[in-house]
């Protein structure tokens, strides 16, 4: 039973995750992502990735947290609720990870920010797009390319 197991896990914690053990934040951390609650993981997730002495266990923390950002932020942004969504945007961003959807995750903040009429702040993410792709050849950044020209109107 999840649920049991999660408080069993908080008990071991002391109910701070300031103090607990790094291994134990990760376990409870990735059990309550796996119950389908991954942005309730995020700060455990979070307090192991500045307590641990791993790399590669941070490092994968800090993946996980990420993706969970994209995926919710993108549920959010489809739901209507673009605050809600650049909040778990900003996770991602935060964290820095994965690598490979920090375009995606940008263009998706951008997106929302015009739907909360936050303009200047949604050109900047489609600017911060096309900084990862100097080249220009992915479709994130041709997409964020073609809302700077409808923003800014240029040819």
């Amino acid at each position: 039973d999840v649920d049991r197991a999660l408080e069993f896990y908080n008990r071991a914690l002391g109910r701070s995750t300031e103090l607990g053990n790094p291994a134990l934040l990760f376990e409870l951390a990735s059990l309550i992502e796996q119950n389908g609650k991954c942005v309730d993981a995020v700060p455990y997730f979070r307090s192991f990735t500045e307590q641990s002495s791993s790399r590669d266990s941070a490092t994968e923390a800090r993946w996980r947290m990420g993706t969970c950002g994209l995926e919710r932020g993108r549920q959010a942004a489809t739901a209507g609720e673009a605050a809600r969504a650049v909040q778990l945007f900003d996770i991602t961003l935060e964290v820095g990870a994965p690598p490979h959807l920090l375009e995606q995750t940008w263009l998706e903040r951008g997106e929302a920010l015009l739907a909360l009429g936050r303009t200047e702040e949604a050109v900047a993410s489609f600017e911060r797009v096309l900084e990862l792709s100097p080249e220009g050849r992915t479709q994130y950044s041709v997409r964020a390319q073609r809302r700077l020209q409808e923003l800014l109107m240029v040819p």
